[in-house]
C-alpha cells in the first residue's frame, strides 16, 4: 500500500529485484519511479483494481539505463492537482512504456495529467492512452477542442464525442447522430478558412464553421473542433433543453499518443473585402484557422509564433465561463486578465495566417501545469488602456488599446486582433476602417482623437465597465467617456468603475453609444442635466437643461431616421441661462431621433444623449409573438393599423441574418416555421417594407 508515498524501483546503487503476483496499492497522492537497468527484461507493473482511487498515481516516472520497456498489466489512472507541484504526471526519461491500452490521464476540477517531454531518443511510449479534459457546467455554452490522441493515421473521428456527450447533426440517426430535438441542426462543426463568408447563408456555415455531416468524419492532429457541451451523455437531464444548465461533462480522447514534431498546415485565402487607407484587403474571415494543441501537455508555443513572419502573433480562444473570447499576443506579452501563453490538454484556439504556412510544435514547447486562476502577464506595458464590460461574476468581456509610434488606425492583421464574438456580451473598439478590435494597436493619440466602443449583451440590465492601465499615460492627457445615449461625458481614472444600463431601447447598445475621446484641455464650460422631446400635436417639442454654463456656447439641432446619420435642423443660442427648447415643426412620417451637439467659441463640441419620437403610420402596428419559448414555429399576432406588406427578420446573436422574408397581410396573426435555426436565442423583427423602419422588435427562444 503507497499510502500517498514515493516508491523508486530498481535504484541505480541499490539492486533490487520485485517479483511475484501481487498488486501495488495507489491512491491520488501516490508515486511510482522504475530504474534499473532490466537485463534486457520487460517489467510489469500492476495496480490494485478495486476502485479508482487504488489503480491511481499523482507522478509515473521511467527511467531505464538500458532502455527497456515497462508493460502496464492492470489499468493506471494517472491523477492532477495543480496545486501540487509535478503531480499528474508521466516522466519519462529512459525506456519505453508499453501501455496495453491502460494508461489514463484523469481530469478533474483540480487538474488534467500529462505526457512530460520525451527527455531522449531512448524514451517513447506505444499503445493506446485515454486522455481526459474536463469541462465545467456554468452554462450552456460552445467549446472549442483539440484531441491529444489519434486514431492512426493522424486522425480522429468524431466518434470520440458522442460516446460522452449528445451530438446531432444532418440526418440525426441515419449519418449516425442524436436525434435531439427534431431540426438536427449541427452541433459539431469543423472550421474551413477557404469558405467565403460572404457566400455562407445558413448557420453551420458562418465565418468559417462547417457542421460536420457523418459522425464517422475525420479530423487531423492539430486541428481545432467547435462542440456544443450539454452535458454528460449518461446522466444529463433535459440534454436538449436552451433551458438546461449542463452538469459537469468529462470528455475522453482514446487512441495513440500525440508525440514528437508536429506540423499544422493553416491557410490564407483572400476573398473579395473593403480596402482600408493601409490598402489592405482584409475581410474578417481571411487567414482564421481553427487549431488546436495536439499534445498530451499543456504547451507554451510562443516560438512557433514569434520565429514565422506568415503568423499574427495573437491567438484567441473561447473562454466557456464568461461567454466571451480570451486573447494573447506572444510578441508582446499583452493579453485579457484570464489570458496566458499556455493552452491546456484538449484546447482549440483560433490563430490568423497572414499567407499559407504551418505552425511547427515540438515536445520542447511542453510545460507543466499551473495552478488555476493564473495569470501570467509582461511587465507593465505603457500606454496600454484595458477596458472590462462585466454583467456579473460570471459574464464579462475584455478591450485593450496599445498607443504607439508606428501603429496606424486601420486594421493591420499583423498587429490587431480582431473581435470574435462570444454569445452573451461583447465589447471591443473600432478601427478607422469600420472593424472591431480586441487588441487595437493605435497610433499616440493627438486632441480630440475618437475611438468608438462597441458593445453588446443579452442582458437587458445593469452593467460596468471597469477602466485600469492609466497610471502609465501621460498625466496632462485626459481620456473622457462619451455616453451619447445619455447625452453624457465622463472623464476616466485608473481602476474606475462606470456603471451603465442596456434596456430593451436599441440604441442602449451597438456601435454607435460609446466613445473614447483623448483630450489634454478641460471639458466644456457647460453641462447638460437633461435632453428630453416629446410629440406635441404634429411637431417634436425639444427641451434640455444646463446646470453650468460660461461663454455663449451654441445647441446645434440635429436629426436622423436611422440614429446613426444626422444632419442639422436648426440650433439655439446660449442666452446665459438654464433651460431651451426647440421645436421641429416638420418631422419625418417615420421615428425621429434627435441630439444636441453644444459648440463652444473654440469649435470644441460635445453630443447630447439620443431621444427618439415616433411619427410613423406603422408605428400603430404592435406585434406579439407566441408561443415563446418555441420549439418550430412561431405565430405573430398584430394589433392596431395594418399595412399590406412587412419583412420580417430573424437574427442571432451575432446579428447575423438567418430568415429575411417579405409577407403579405391577410390576417392580423401570421405563422412562421423556424424549425431549421438551431437551439438559442434570436430577435425576430417586423419592419416597414417600404422605408425599412423597425416596427416591433422581441427576443425569442428555441428549444
Amino acid at each position: 500500500n503507497l499510502n500517498g508515498r514515493f516508491l523508486r524501483l530498481g535504484d541505480f546503487a541499490q539492486p533490487s529485484n520485485l517479483s511475484g503476483g501481487g498488486a501495488f496499492i495507489g491512491s491520488p497522492t501516490s508515486d511510482i519511479e522504475i530504474r534499473g537497468n532490466g537485463t534486457g527484461s520487460t517489467v510489469s507493473l500492476r495496480m490494485d483494481q478495486t476502485n479508482r482511487a487504488t489503480r491511481s498515481l499523482s507522478r509515473f516516472i521511467v527511467n531505464r539505463t538500458s532502455a527497456t520497456s515497462v508493460q502496464l498489466a492492470d489499468s493506471v489512472r494517472i491523477v492532477a492537482n495543480d496545486l501540487v507541484s509535478g503531480s499528474g504526471t508521466v516522466e519519462l526519461i529512459n525506456g519505453t512504456v508499453n501501455t496495453g491500452n491502460r494508461l489514463v490521464l484523469g481530469s478533474t476540477a483540480l487538474g488534467t495529467a500529462r505526457i512530460a517531454a520525451f527527455n531522449t531518443a531512448n524514451a517513447d511510449i506505444t499503445g493506446q492512452i485515454i486522455a481526459e479534459r474536463f469541462t465545467t457546467g456554468i452554462s450552456r455554452r460552445y467549446r472549442h477542442l483539440s484531441s491529444p490522441v489519434n486514431e492512426g493515421a493522424g486522425t480522429i473521428t468524431f466518434n470520440q464525442l458522442i460516446d460522452d456527450i449528445h451530438v446531432t447533426g444532418v440526418g440525426g440517426a441515419i449519418n449516425g447522430f442524436d436525434p435531439g430535438s427534431g431540426s438536427n441542426r449541427p452541433s459539431a462543426f469543423m472550421y474551413n478558412e477557404i469558405i467565403d463568408d460572404n457566400l455562407a447563408t445558413i448557420a453551420d456555415q458562418q465565418r468559417g464553421y462547417v457542421g460536420v455531416t457523418n459522425i464517422a468524419n475525420t479530423i487531423s492532429t492539430g486541428r481545432g473542433m467547435l462542440a456544443l457541451v450539454r452535458g454528460p451523455r449518461a446522466s444529463q437531464a433535459n440534454p436538449f433543453s436552451g433551458f438546461s444548465i449542463p452538469d459537469p461533462t468529462t470528455l475522453d480522447f482514446v487512441g495513440q499518443t500525440n508525440k514528437g514534431n508536429i506540423n499544422i498546415p493553416v491557410t490564407f485565402t483572400l476573398h473579395i473585402g473593403t480596402t482600408g487607407p493601409g490598402g489592405q484587403n482584409f475581410p474578417q474571415i481571411d487567414g482564421f484557422n481553427l487549431v488546436g494543441n495536439p499534445y498530451p501537455s499543456q504547451i507554451n508555443p510562443a516560438s512557433a509564433f514569434t520565429s514565422n513572419s506568415k503568423l499574427s502573433k495573437v491567438v484567441q480562444s473561447y473562454n466557456t465561463t464568461t461567454g466571451s473570447y480570451e486573447f494573447y499576443d506572444y510578441s508582446t506579452g499583452i493579453g485579457s486578465s484570464n489570458s496566458s501563453p499556455y493552452l491546456g490538454s484538449g484546447q482549440g484556439f483560433l490563430v490568423v495566417a497572414l499567407g499559407d504556412t504551418n505552425i511547427i510544435l515540438n515536445e520542447s514547447m511542453k510545460v507543466p501545469n499551473s495552478p488555476p486562476g493564473f495569470l501570467f502577464k509582461s511587465a507593465s506595458v505603457p500606454n496600454l488602456l484595458r477596458v472590462k464590460m462585466i454583467k456579473d461574476s460570471i459574464n464579462s468581456d475584455e478591450s485593450v488599446i496599445v498607443f504607439g509610434n508606428g501603429s496606424h488606425s486601420y486594421y493591420e492583421p499583423s498587429n490587431d486582433a480582431l473581435k470574435f464574438f462570444g454569445s452573451s456580451l461583447n465589447l471591443s473598439t473600432k478601427s478607422s476602417d469600420g472593424l472591431q478590435l480586441s487588441i487595437n494597436r493605435y497610433p499616440i493619440v493627438v486632441l480630440n482623437d475618437t475611438i468608438p466602443m462597441p458593445i453588446s449583451s443579452t442582458f437587458q440590465t445593469s452593467h460596468d465597465f471597469k477602466f485600469s492601465g492609466l497610471d502609465s499615460f501621460d498625466p496632462t492627457l485626459n481620456i473622457y467617456l462619451l455616453d451619447q445615449f445619455l447625452g453624457t461625458t465622463t472623464l476616466i481614472s485608473n481602476n474606475m468603475v462606470h456603471n451603465f444600463t442596456i434596456t430593451s431601447n436599441p440604441l442602449s447598445q451597438g456601435a454607435e453609444r460609446f466613445k473614447l475621446i483623448f483630450d489634454n484641455q478641460a471639458p466644456l464650460p457647460v453641462r447638460l442635466i437633461s435632453f428630453n422631446g416629446k410629440k406635441n400635436e404634429m411637431t417634436s417639442l425639444l427641451t434640455w437643461k444646463t446646470a453650468s454654463i460660461s461663454g455663449k456656447p451654441l445647441f446645434e439641432v440635429e436629426r436622423s431616421l436611422d440614429g446613426k446619420n444626422f444632419e442639422q435642423i436648426g440650433s439655439v443660442k446660449s442666452n446665459g441661462g438654464s433651460i431651451y427648447d426647440f421645436t421641429d415643426l416638420n418631422p419625418e412620417k417615420a421615428i425621429n431621433y434627435y441630439r444636441l451637439k453644444i459648440v463652444d467659441a473654440n469649435g470644441k463640441s460635445e453630443l447630447s444623449r439620443v431621444v427618439a419620437i415616433d411619427f410613423s403610420e406603422a408605428s400603430r402596428t404592435r406585434m406579439t409573438v407566441y408561443p415563446n419559448p418555441f420549439t418550430d414555429q412561431v405565430t405573430l399576432r398584430l394589433a392596431g393599423e395594418l399595412q399590406d406588406s412587412y419583412l420580417l427578420n430573424v437574427t442571432d446573436n451575432f446579428g447575423r441574418k438567418l430568415v429575411s422574408n417579405k409577407m403579405m397581410i391577410n390576417s392580423n396573426e401570421i405563422s412562421v416555421s423556424l424549425a431549421e435555426i438551431a437551439a438559442g436565442v434570436y430577435t425576430i423583427e417586423l419592419l416597414d417594407a417600404i422605408t425599412g423602419n423597425l416596427i416591433a422588435r422581441e427576443k425569442i427562444v428555441k428549444q
